[in-house]
């Protein structure tokens, strides 16, 4: 998919303990057209325009846990990136990740999503342009 990228976070040793991937979201996505009216109408300009960054999955094994990775690896992908938007779906039963977004800066921006009836529930997150709080570019983490 355009502008894929990977992030990944590895211990001293070279075990990887994490990673974050997304690519530029494209406003056709089933899940964003379905939320299509409830988005503000700059989000919506932005997703035309290409300047959307689908963030798809971020993880960390358990063992890394609560050690700001995370957080780290979640930073070096969206500031690295050449969209200004960033955008998500988060599991609403995923906790710590459904509670740490909103302190990340993410809104939830439309109803919850439900893709299949054997799929999880999801609230839509949307983190704008010039987040407060906002890191600088720190360096990639491998």
């Amino acid at each position: 998919m355009r502008g894929f990228e990977v992030v990944t976070a590895r211990l001293d040793d070279g075990a990887l303990v994490g990673y974050v991937h997304g690519v530029t979201l494209t406003p056709d996505r089933a899940w964003w057209a379905s939320i299509a009216d409830d988005l503000p109408a700059d989000a919506k300009q932005a997703a035309e325009a290409g300047d959307v960054f689908w963030l798809r999955e971020l993880m960390v094994l358990p063992k890394a846990t609560n050690l700001g990775i995370g957080r780290r690896l979640h930073d070096v992908m969206v500031d690295g990136r050449p969209e200004t938007w960033t955008t998500l779906t988060c599991i609403v039963a995923n906790e710590p990740a459904r509670s740490a977004y909103p302190r990340w800066g993410y809104e939830v921006v439309a109803a919850r999503i439900k893709h299949a009836p054997e799929s999880p529930v999801y609230d839509p997150m949307l983190l704008r342009p010039g987040r407060p709080g906002r890191p600088g570019r720190p360096g990639r983490l491998g």
